[in-house]
């Protein structure tokens, strides 16, 4: 039986964010004004992550997983959305559904892609989207890499993901997530995966591949020692990193349906908090391993953010640490009335890298080999 109360023609807040999620998925997620059921339409197929069986129905966030050759074949797609009244146990009550459709842009597997790399934006919007905005229409990945909100205390500061991503993909655009320390911070940061992607075990924490691109996105967690007193007893992020370790080292074990697999064409290395740096010295051991595994896969490149500043690292860069031997590009720059990001373009010859500002003046470039094999 439909409950025919009257509620907004509009439920849907901003566009989807198409995230690229492990084993060659997306995961498309979208919110709304008040609580129900979603999920994604492609070709006439619905596609919903459900709880064995069960669509969920009492929640504003609404994710589905979608297969990648189907959404870069089909080239669009649609969100439904149904707001659900009482889901009682027998003929629950829901409203009228909804729908958006959206176009979408799969990157070329060859040929020049552009890249647009921020972090650090701390809940600020309007000199984030004007940098990020380099490439216009052309963009064709952006990476959102850690404390793109402030903290995880409310759901505005966490919707500030949709915000950005609405305004520089306007769904269309595929977007690569790594989620930073300052995401850790607060209620909603036991809860922050319903707004992102996970791994299939449900870890912040994989390995992706799209248009050529092969990457690791890796996640440091906190800054700081889990005993701090910041963190009020609430951190066991140790343990967490101890579980990364074990996951590079496999990754390395299956590396021939890793970077190796046929048509990866760049190796990524990316992760919120750079490791070679003072704020990780309480983990100097442990980061020193993760440096040393992850020159094994001989990344093209590094992608960091969080030390609110920009900077290239030559490969073979030696520091308290070790050696480094791909190059490390840290962007994502919020300090005064601006904002630095990163614009990477990716051609035959290898990398431009561009750090931006909010007025899109190029403040400083470095051309990049692709390493050798």
């Amino acid at each position: 039986m439909q409950d025919n109360r009257k509620i907004p023609e509009d439920l849907f807040v901003y566009d989807p964010i198409v995230y690229v999620a492990e084993k060659n998925e997306y995961c498309i997620t979208f919110n709304s004004l008040v609580k129900g059921m979603g999920w994604v339409e492609i070709d006439g197929v619905r596609y919903i992550n459900d709880s064995n069986g069960n669509i969920p129905s009492d929640d504003i966030v609404h994710k589905a997983n979608v297969p990648m050759e189907v959404l870069d074949k089909a080239g669009k797609y649609d969100v439904v959305f149904v707001p659900v009244y009482q889901r009682k146990p027998y003929y629950p009550t829901s409203g009228q559904e909804q729908r958006r459709s959206y176009s979408f842009h799969a990157p070329a597997t060859d040929g020049t892609l552009r890249i647009y790399h921020m972090s650090d934006t701390h809940s600020a919007i309007k000199n984030p989207v004007a940098a990020a905005s380099y490439f216009g229409d052309d963009l064709d990945i952006l990476i959102m890499n850690g404390d793109i909100p402030d903290h995880s205390g409310t759901l505005d500061h966490i919707l500030t993901l949709f915000n950005l991503s609405s305004q520089l993909t306007h769904g269309s655009v595929p977007v690569i997530f790594s989620r930073g320390n300052h995401d850790t911070r607060g209620e909603s940061a036991v809860e922050y995966q319903r707004f992102t992607p996970t791994s299939k075990a449900g870890n912040t924490y994989f390995t992706i591949r799209i248009g050529g691109i092969w990457a690791i996105i890796l996640d440091c967690g906190e800054d700081k020692v889990d005993n701090n007193v910041e963190y009020g007893g609430m951190a066991s992020f140790h343990q967490f990193r101890l579980r990364q370790t074990e996951f590079i080292k496999d990754v390395i074990k299956r590396k021939d349906e890793e970077y190796e697999a046929e048509g990866v064409e760049h190796r990524f290395v990316i992760c919120h908090v750079p490791f070679d740096t003072a704020w990780n010295v309480h983990e100097k051991e442990l980061y020193t391993e993760w440096i040393e595994l992850l020159n094994e896969i001989n990344p093209d490149l590094h992608l960091h953010g969080h030390m609110h500043n920009f900077y290239y690292n030559e490969p073979g860069t030696e520091g308290q640490f070790g050696v480094v031997k791909a190059p490390v590009l840290t962007s994502g720059d919020p300090r005064g009335d601006n904002f630095k990001g990163l614009a990477l373009t990716i051609d035959k010859g290898g990398y431009l890298a561009q750090f931006t500002d909010k007025t899109q003046t190029v403040l400083e470039e470095h051309r990049i080999e692709k390493a050798v094999r």
